[in-house]
């Protein structure tokens, strides 16, 4: 009797490590997720304080007079761009973590490539930079494939209202 009590309390004991363990595992996942999270959300103010008020007058001039960009106007492009590539490695990592599923992510980036990274000379240039230092991340691929041909611009005459209302 006492030999069956020992077994019976040596499993007891086995299942609760066991239960501990998953318990270990969950809030390791859980702490991931909350630094992505937080990795994001610092990321997002950040590139938020950087474009500015009025980033769209900025994008439409940089897609139809790039030469006349200013200093100050090619840095809040740069932040675009450097705020878009930032979530989508961030996006990466927590699929690649299984935190996430996104299935339509594909027609997401393309929808990037044509309107963030190919949309003006000076974002795109930004973008093969950035894409060049980091063909590792699975969103270069796609949005290199769907970039728009080089001096095509989407929607140039509704850029050209935005410029001359934003512009007043």
């Amino acid at each position: 009797m006492k030999d069956w009590l020992q077994i019976i309390a040596n499993l007891g004991l086995i299942a609760g490590l066991i239960l501990v363990a998953i318990q270990i595992n969950q809030n390791s996942e859980i702490t991931k997720a909350d630094l992505l999270a937080r990795g994001y959300e610092s990321v997002l103010q950040y590139q938020t304080a950087r474009l500015g008020e009025t980033p769209e007058r900025v994008f439409a001039k940089a897609a139809l007079t790039p030469d006349e960009l200013t200093p100050e106007e090619v840095a809040i492009i740069r932040a675009n761009v450097v705020y878009w590539t930032d979530l989508h490695a961030r996006e990466s990592s927590m699929i690649q973590l299984g935190l996430w599923d996104f299935p339509a992510r594909e027609e997401y980036l393309k929808g990037h490539a044509k309107w963030t990274y190919g949309a003006n000379p000076v974002a795109r240039a930004f973008w093969v930079m950035w894409a060049s230092d980091n063909p590792h991340w699975d969103f270069v691929r796609v949005v290199n494939e769907n970039l728009p041909p080089e001096g095509e611009y989407p929607d140039s005459e509704r850029l050209k209202e935005l410029i001359r209302t934003t512009s007043r």
